[in-house]
């Protein structure tokens, strides 16, 4: 179990105005493989670290990376009111906070974790349990337990772990599913649209087409040609289109977590729809044209 996390400000030690805002944590001994939050280097709380033991704490990377960069972190000491207390260990990153902004961002406070039995606390505890299947199939085994330890204890907000962060994501999820949709039926739109433009272009080349198969050209030269015109106009919409989508890349990246805002894969696929379309809206028109006789072209201008 740990205790909820406090803001607070300490001090390195050697820099006595150098005072570094960060989030205060107090855990049990099993808290980080309960979590399963790894061990980077030193050592984490064990029994022995009680209230009459020397005061310790564990830092997360973050932590130690912005206080000493390209230091061991391991034996150093921090400057906590009168005190100092040394690292006995450093811990990996956790987004408590938030799920978007990098860790090392200057303004995500990093994390630091102190022995529950040196610095108890007397409000709200976060009791965390690992389980093997539904979560709901313990809740009440948890509460017989508690009520054994402490009868004075109430639970409240009790949840699994992807419940909660299904509550924590509820926002980006349904902004992502509304983009989602959008899109799709921006690429439909688009499809179909550049389907209707290139069949009206190339359906009103017919006389040109009828006027060049009678002198002689042959079907595959028309086709190349037409198809050819067509696709440079595509292949300069999709270039501004692209553009366009970088450009919105970076501004729907505070919405995405473990994905990059611009994917490559979604990108070619995108523009495969779209070269797919003007393939089709060319070829089509040109194959129709292609066998309508000149004599009948010319007269029916």
């Amino acid at each position: 179990r740990g205790t909820g996390s406090s803001a607070a400000r300490l001090q390195r030690e050697g820099f006595p105005d150098d005072a570094i805002r960060f989030y205060r944590h107090s855990v049990t001994t099993d808290y980080f493989e309960t979590l399963r939050i790894p061990l980077i280097a030193g050592r984490l709380f064990t029994d022995a670290d009680r209230a009459d033991a020397p005061g310790v704490v564990v830092v997360s990377e973050a932590f130690a990376k912005r206080l000493w960069p390209g230091e061991n972190a391991i034996g150093k000491r921090i400057v906590l009111g009168s005190d100092l207390v040394p690292v006995i260990g450093v811990v990996g990153d956790v987004h408590y906070r938030d799920l978007t902004t990098s860790l090392m961002d200057p303004t995500n406070d990093p994390d630091l974790y102190f022995a529950h039995a040196q610095l108890s606390s007397s409000g709200p505890t976060d009791i965390l349990v690992r389980v093997d299947g539904d979560p709901a199939a313990v809740t009440a085994g948890v509460r017989d337990a508690v009520r054994r330890i402490d009868p004075t204890r109430a639970l409240f907000n009790i949840a699994g772990m992807e419940t909660t962060l299904r509550t924590q994501t509820s926002l980006g999820r349904l902004a992502s599913s509304l983009l989602t949709l959008f899109a799709v039926l921006s690429l439909v739109l688009a499809a179909v649209g550049l389907y209707g433009v290139m069949s009206f272009v190339v359906r009103g080349r017919q006389r040109e087409i009828a006027i060049r198969s009678a002198v002689g050209a042959r079907p595959g030269d028309i086709r190349r040609l037409v198809m050819g015109q067509s696709f440079t106009v595509v292949l300069v919409g999709l270039a501004i289109g692209l553009a366009g989508a970088l450009a919105a890349g970076r501004i729907l990246a505070g919405l995405l977590y473990g994905i990059d805002a611009v994917d490559p894969l979604v990108l070619s696929l995108t523009a495969g729809a779209l070269m797919a379309a003007a393939f089709v809206a060319s070829w089509l028109p040109a194959r129709t044209a292609m066998k309508v006789a000149p004599r009948t072209a010319m007269a029916s201008e």
